[in-house]
């Protein structure tokens, strides 16, 4: 597969000689930004003669790892996103992500290889700085969450097709997303899949709670109930992930929870994401999660952790007694802690360290 001979950046249109030309510019102006210098030397890369580039992993559950990918394998991925939601030639597409990682990387990659019009701004919160009409774009929940708040049903209805991945999407984001028109789509996915192989759509008359894989995609379970993907197109290993799924049919998925997050506690395990779904009603307002700590006896302790300051106690009061008719007395967390803030990742997983923590006990 060969890359095609014309790129649109900006709605500037180059050839692969004038493409060169203007990356050595970019790459050695000191006064260019360094998230723009990012784009156009990896543009740089792709227009060598290499078959092959390296990519990175973020890091966000374990050590950064470095792949070597076949150019190829990205043009396929690529063309199997462009088919799916039908990107053709004209189109915008916006990149508001950092090229650091895989989903900034493939935005490029499927503007060059669909001739879509690439819009490139700064990595930010805010996806509408400078924008008009979008027809595609790729979004961490964090950036969909200022699109919502900041702009409102005009604002997002400025985007044709927006899809969403990096970290999980709160449920009452889901809910916001319901009043527009825009296409709004769940990715599942990682850097040895170079981008999504399996989509859930949030709204509209697509709406589904299950991720759909991407023709020529199969799945399967390992012996811990961990999901197994097999996708060909863009990597010929079975990939063996620690995300915890519920199959429906042969291309249907329901996804649970991580593995490495799993509780055991006294011989009961516990999938945290689970139990933060049960409980999601009771924090409309206020971002938590469900973790752990250490325990002599029971190996580990669950604990909540509530972005928020301690409340008084009659509010307290009420809160535990809502959680006991949520939960049964196995997933009852021992310990309330309440943080001020949470820290987090660029694309909006939360950073799990506690800090400046007051404890409530349960």
């Amino acid at each position: 597969m060969m890359w095609p001979n014309r790129i649109t950046i900006n709605t500037i249109e180059y050839n692969r000689e004038e493409l060169a030309k203007v990356c050595h510019s970019k790459i050695h102006d000191l006064h260019c930004e360094e998230w723009e210098r990012k784009i156009y030397a990896f543009l740089d890369e792709l227009n060598n003669d290499s078959s092959t580039v390296e990519v990175h992993s973020s890091g966000s559950t374990g050590s950064p790892k470095a792949f070597t990918v076949l150019k190829s394998q990205m043009i396929s991925s690529a063309q199997m996103t462009g088919k799916y939601f039908q990107l053709s030639s004209g189109k915008t597409a916006l990149l508001c992500l950092p090229v650091d990682y895989i989903a900034g990387k493939m935005m490029i990659v499927r503007a060059w290889v669909l001739g879509l019009n690439l819009i490139t701004i700064k990595p930010g919160s805010d996806p509408l700085a400078c924008i008009n009409l979008i027809d595609f774009a790729a979004l961490v929940p964090l950036q969909l969450q200022t699109l919502v708040d900041v702009y409102g049903k005009a604002g997002m209805e400025r985007f044709q097709t927006i899809i969403v991945g990096g970290s999980d999407i709160n449920p009452v984001l889901i809910s916001k997303v319901q009043f527009v028109s825009t296409e709004v789509v769940a990715t599942y996915g990682m850097t040895e899949t170079l981008s999504h192989v399996a989509l859930r759509h949030l709204n509209g008359n697509k709406v589904s709670e299950y991720y759909q894989t991407l023709d020529g995609v199969s799945i399967d379970l390992d012996e811990r109930e961990c999901l197994v993907v097999y996708a060909p197109h863009v990597n010929p290993n079975r990939l063996i992930t620690n995300d915890i799924v519920k199959i429906h049919e042969q291309d249907k998925f329901t996804w649970l929870g991580r593995c490495d997050n799993v509780i055991n506690s006294g011989g009961i395990k516990v999938i945290p994401e689970q139990l933060e779904s049960k409980l999601k009603e009771l924090f409309l307002d206020n971002r938590f999660f469900i973790s752990s700590i250490p325990h002599n006896i029971l190996g580990q302790q669950i604990i909540l952790v509530i972005e928020s300051v301690k409340p008084d106690a009659d509010q307290l009061v009420t809160l535990k007694s809502s959680i006991k008719k949520l939960l049964n007395r196995y997933e009852i967390p021992k310990y309330i802690y309440f943080v001020r803030a949470f820290q987090e990742t660029f694309s909006g997983k939360i950073q799990r360290q506690l800090y400046n923590a007051t404890i409530e006990n349960f």
